[in-house]
């Protein structure tokens, strides 16, 4: 299974409440380059899990729209997400499909993938986290890549998987 860990983009510093925080309107532009740049690389996906934190779902609904894929809104993702819950959960709703793209916050983002792969990783905004999950029992799993914004706004064709 590959997973991807896609950190929200560009958000609000301050809203009514944390869960109310919108992308910017910067943070919804670069998206949509990011998008151009992930659907040039030929990544392909099989759904999207988000967070309902508002910034989240906004990334989530850009990267379906212009990936075409199905999104799900799942609150497990929400800030303080945790890891064996998640993990959980994907092992019981990705079987049969290649691959996932989680929308979420940091450190949750940050914490996953070094409890999968081992390796610390920090997670800006509008980050897309490669991981390849071999087993979710023993929650094995091989870091393939970080991709800041700007690196997936030039991604050429790419090998995902």
């Amino acid at each position: 299974m590959q997973l991807f860990l896609f950190r929200h983009g560009i958000a609000e510093d301050s809203a009514e409440s944390d869960f109310s925080r919108n992308l910017t309107p910067r943070g919804v532009e670069f998206l949509t380059e990011q998008v151009k740049g992930l659907l040039k690389s030929g990544l392909t996906v099989d759904r999207i899990y988000t967070s309902n934190y508002n910034r989240a779902l906004q990334t989530a609904e850009i990267l379906s729209k212009g990936l075409e894929v199905p999104l799900t809104i799942e609150p497990l993702l929400g800030c303080g997400c945790h890891f064996m819950e998640l993990s959980d959960f994907l092992e019981m709703n990705t079987e049969g499909l290649n691959a996932v793209i989680c929308v979420g916050h940091q450190p949750d983002l940050g914490n996953i993938a070094y409890k999968f792969t081992g390796k610390q990783v920090f997670v800006h905004k509008g980050s897309l986290i490669h991981i390849e999950v071999n087993d979710w029992i023993s929650h094995g799993g091989v870091l393939k890549g970080v991709y800041e914004p700007e690196q997936q706004i030039k991604l050429e064709e790419k090998q995902w998987f």
